[in-house]
């Protein structure tokens, strides 16, 4: 209850700013569990994803950011699962296996960059271990937003593109090649994405109002303090 009323005031607070726009295809389960794998090119990504995906999202994000106070309270709160301490792989496979939405960073850490970097393999190793859907889900325009380089926020729009799922069989000890297999599948799909949100940003962009700059007079201190944290893999 008490996430559901901070994600819809969050909406709320800074929506005007970032001015979404979702394109999330039919084959999206209302129920049952799902491996919502992004592309990560600033430290806003995980804010968007978080706020405008279908259902909530319980996020693998890097263990050292639990060490600090306030983020640690929001991270838990919002049911974050760190990455790289004890028992973290065994808490997604069964958040998956009761049904939940895991949203994961592949790329393991900010590539400050449209261009993909090497995937982990987690994702494709949860895929295989529980059979649940991929939906490789592209976001575009938080690059613009705010860029690594400036620690300077604009305003939106930003586009979130997952329109069709990818099944995998559900295997109990999967072979490196089987990850691999996988793993380059969720790759490629996650660029014909990125494709598709670029474009539908291009097509998004227009003049910004009051609200987006009553909104950035709270989210631009917020990615400020977001951007000090800095970047380790998530995945």
């Amino acid at each position: 209850m008490l996430v559901d009323l901070l994600i819809g005031f969050l909406r709320v607070l800074i929506g005007g700013y970032l001015r979404p726009h979702t394109m999330f295809g039919d084959e999206m389960p209302r129920q049952g569990p799902a491996l919502v794998a992004a592309n990560h090119p600033t430290v806003l990504d995980g804010v968007v994803l978080g706020l405008w995906a279908p259902r909530r999202l319980r996020f693998l994000v890097a263990g050292h950011l639990f060490d600090n106070p306030f983020m640690g309270w929001f991270l838990r709160v919002t049911g974050c699962i760190p990455v790289g301490r004890p028992g973290s792989f065994e808490a997604a496979l069964q958040a998956l296996e009761r049904g939940e939405w895991l949203g994961i960073f592949p790329e393991g850490t900010i590539s400050g960059s449209e261009k993909l970097l090497e995937f982990r393999t987690g994702v494709a190793r949860l895929a295989l271990l529980t059979g649940t859907p991929v939906y490789p889900t592209a976001i575009a325009g938080t690059l613009r937003l705010f860029s690594p380089e400036r620690h300077r926020l604009q305003p939106g729009p930003v586009v979130l593109a997952a329109t069709r799922a990818l099944r995998f069989e559900r295997q109990s000890e999967p072979v490196e090649e089987v990850v691999r297999e996988c793993l380059t599948r969720i790759r490629l799909e996650l660029e014909a994405q990125a494709e598709v949100a670029r474009q539908a940003l291009e097509l998004a962009r227009g003049p910004a109002g009051l609200r987006t700059v009553l909104t950035g007079l709270v989210l631009v201190p917020l990615a400020w303090v977001l951007s000090r944290s800095e970047p380790v893999p998530q995945a």
